[in-house]
């Protein structure tokens, strides 16, 4: 199976020689487990909507494995096929692709750290992983300013099925992940949101998401979702498109700019368009698809928002 991927002989060979590859699958590892500690608790799953607890022990998710891949086999997958899975946050999930589910790992929060750096951040890097936050030009920024997230190391993913032309690596090995983070004096990372979802206005970056929180705190507001509208001489502007409880009967842009102005949000990243519909776009999974709306939004004009 020709999978578009080429695999650098000199990534490689630096990460052989430090002991970061071994050459074998996450499978030995399970392997292994298995056979040292059997009834270790190895994986927990909550479904929130169900209120449901479930977990494994190592054999016990070892027998799931097995049981899966048998059921495969009988339905004629082999070796090479693609198999496609949603659900991507089940436990299941995690057992079906229980060979590849640690090929992304990038940061994570220690044992030792208070339970305030493990709820308020997205982790350090771990051994033999760099993280590092840029502004769009590519410069390193300072503690605590928000930027590009990149990565590079033993732990980096090498490419994209058939699709070798979106492995974006540069020169020195950095991945730009498309997420925008801050980075702390102690190297712990927050991500804070999407690259692609940036508004820049008159040359200055709108922290989106610091203003749909604020927003979803309004009464009556259900969903908030913020994206750039097109503008001559500013670049973008900001459009804010919300849905409605059905207790709400109107919204006005002047009573959301009040409202933003009593949280002491700035002036420079109030919107200044309000759209509200019926019911955001979303994917299948319920992600809001912030793309559609900023097809939308080309076609905003500057009036009281009105339902429907």
């Amino acid at each position: 199976m020709d999978t578009g991927i080429t695999l650098n002989p000199e990534r490689r060979a630096a990460m052989v020689e430090i002991g970061a590859w071994n050459d074998k699958l996450i499978t030995d590892y399970l392997d292994q487990a298995v056979a040292s500690t059997p009834d270790r608790e190895a994986i927990v799953g909550y479904q929130v909507t169900g209120d449901t607890r479930t977990a494994l022990t190592y054999r016990e998710l070892n027998d799931k494995v097995t049981r899966m891949a048998a059921g495969l086999a009988a339905m004629g997958i082999g070796k090479g096929e693609v198999v496609a899975c949603q659900l991507s946050n089940w436990w299941q999930t995690t057992a079906l692709h229980l060979a590849c589910m640690r090929i992304g790992a990038i940061t994570m929060t220690c044992p030792e750290d208070p339970a305030e750096r493990a709820s308020q951040s997205d982790g350090k890097a771990l051994p033999r992983m760099e993280v590092k936050v840029t502004d769009f030009q590519g410069n390193e920024l300072p503690a605590g300013e928000e930027g590009s997230l990149l990565v590079r190391g033993s732990s980096l993913f090498i490419g994209y099925l058939k699709r070798p032309e979106l492995y974006g690596v540069d020169e020195d090995g950095w991945f730009n992940t498309g997420d925008l983070a801050r980075m702390d004096k102690d190297g712990y990372i927050r991500i804070t949101g999407r690259t692609k979802d940036v508004v820049i206005r008159g040359g200055e970056n709108i922290p989106v998401v610091e203003v749909e929180n604020l927003l979803y705190k309004y009464p009556g507001i259900v969903d908030v979702a913020l994206v750039g509208c097109p503008d001559e001489r500013l670049g973008e502007r900001l459009c804010a498109y919300v849905t409605l409880d059905e207790n709400a009967t109107d919204l006005t842009l002047d009573q959301i700019k009040a409202y933003l102005t009593e949280q002491q949000l700035s002036k420079n990243y109030l919107p200044e368009y309000l759209e509200v519909i019926e019911a955001m776009p979303r994917t299948a999974s319920g992600k809001i698809q912030k793309f559609k709306l900023r097809e939308q939004a080309k076609e905003v004009r500057l009036e009281p928002a009105k339902r429907g």
